[in-house]
């Protein structure tokens, strides 16, 4: 429900506008329940608030530097006037212009003089500092590479404004675009959500790799079917700690993590197989075919996140994808954009949930999750499969003596 308090909602409406509208909460607890504090914001703020994530941080900072309530004071006093409080929002508006406030009227008196009014010092506004911005180069769907420019706080959605209005796109009826990073080793790729910072992203790929942002369009009625809490029949890959490979039908539910069972569970407590954590993860389409899957072209995966995101070495690229990712498959294309959006939704949720419980309960910020996967069936078919192997052999019994002969003596 939207707060009352019309100076909360306005406060509310800027962090909208920078897609930031999940820290409208923690804005109000720390005090900022009043536009005219925003142009205030500083580090220190945001530390005492536990906004750590440097994107973030860097759009709150520097939009703050812009914020200008004088419009939304001028619509405030006209409603104001409307419900009878002319004088009060007046006075305000007066206030955050730098204007002069005249005095409360007083009983006129025969000996009552009127004085001269003063003019208010015209306010000097500070410069706005210009966001400093980068060329980046995306892909479009005919292979032709186009520039655009973005800032430090520019989202995937203003890129996608940029990219349309700069060349003048037309978008396909039913569809809706993203923008895609891809990985050219190990071969994978994945849409960026539309508050991913795009220069936040292009950090982190590897400098020995190629890698690309490219711009799509995709069918808008399957990223309208993504769900937190998507289920349904997926093919997994076993061997979570051992070396197995084989693939297996599996019932799969995006919970608090990534769980399957054998069929559809007949209840929400039923335990399942096993769970793979997300949290710490990223989900990627894998673009390579992985031969011994029964969509060899429709894999996708869980790569745990890590800082560098690969190894220098190509080899060890390839022995960290095979080992470390956790891997399933689709049965068509529309199957597998859609279990990523989802799987994408449910870590946000998961992410917002977490910044809001380290506020209330001030335990620390920036501790990455445990990854408490367990992957059990594998571990068990793995486990008896190494115990098999390393049984002792049988040993030998002698073949029991005929029960009539004694001693070599003939029982009668």
């Amino acid at each position: 429900m939207p707060p009352k308090n019309p100076r909360v909602q306005m406060v509310r409406e800027w962090l909208e506008t920078l897609h930031l509208e999940q820290y409208a909460d923690m804005f109000a607890a720390a005090g900022y329940d009043d536009p005219e504090a925003i142009s205030t914001l500083d580090e220190g703020d945001l530390d005492a608030m536990r906004i750590t994530l440097p994107g973030h941080r860097k759009r709150l900072l520097l939009n703050a530097k812009k914020y200008e309530v004088g419009e939304r004071i001028k619509k405030m006093d006209v409603n104001r006037s409307q419900s009878g409080s002319t004088a009060l929002a007046a006075e305000l508006s007066r206030k955050i212009r730098g204007e002069p406030v005249p005095s409360p009227a007083t009983p006129a008196t025969a000996t009552s003089t009127t004085k001269a009014p003063v003019e208010a010092t015209p306010k000097v506004s500070e410069p706005v500092e210009e966001e400093e911005t980068e060329p980046i180069h995306i892909l479009n769907e005919m292979d032709m590479l186009r520039e655009i420019e973005v800032s430090a706080t520019s989202t995937s959605a203003d890129a996608i404004n940029k990219y349309t209005s700069k060349w003048n796109v037309q978008l396909p009826e039913g569809k809706c675009w993203k923008i895609f990073e891809s990985l050219d080793v190990p071969g994978l790729e994945r849409p960026l959500l539309e508050k991913e910072i795009m220069l936040d992203v292009k950090k982190k790929w590897p400098s020995e790799q190629t890698s690309r942002f490219s711009i799509r369009a995709v069918e808008k009625a399957v990223v309208s079917s993504a769900s937190a809490t998507l289920s349904g029949v997926l093919e997994k890959r076993g061997g979570s700690k051992g070396n197995a490979r084989n693939w297996k039908t599996r019932h799969f539910e995006i919970r608090t993590r990534l769980q399957y069972h054998k069929t559809a569970p007949k209840s929400a407590s039923q335990e399942p197989l096993g769970s793979w954590t997300y949290s710490n993860a990223t989900a990627y389409i894998v673009t390579t075919e992985m031969k011994k899957a029964k969509k060899p072209n429709l894999c996708f995966c869980l790569k745990p996140n890590t800082d560098p995101m690969w190894p220098t070495e190509q080899k060890d690229i390839k022995a960290a994808f095979e080992d470390n990712c956790q891997f399933m498959s689709t049965a068509s294309e529309e199957d597998r954009l859609k279990w990523l959006i989802s799987i994408q939704l449910a870590q946000s949720a998961s992410n917002i949930q977490a910044t809001q419980d380290t506020t209330q309960e001030g335990s620390g910020v920036g501790n990455a999750p445990e990854d408490h996967s367990s992957d059990e069936e594998d571990d068990n078919e793995q486990q008896n499969e190494e115990t098999k192997n390393d049984a002792p052999p049988p040993i030998p019994t002698k073949p029991r003596p005929n029960s009539a002969l004694i001693g070599g003596w003939k029982l009668p």
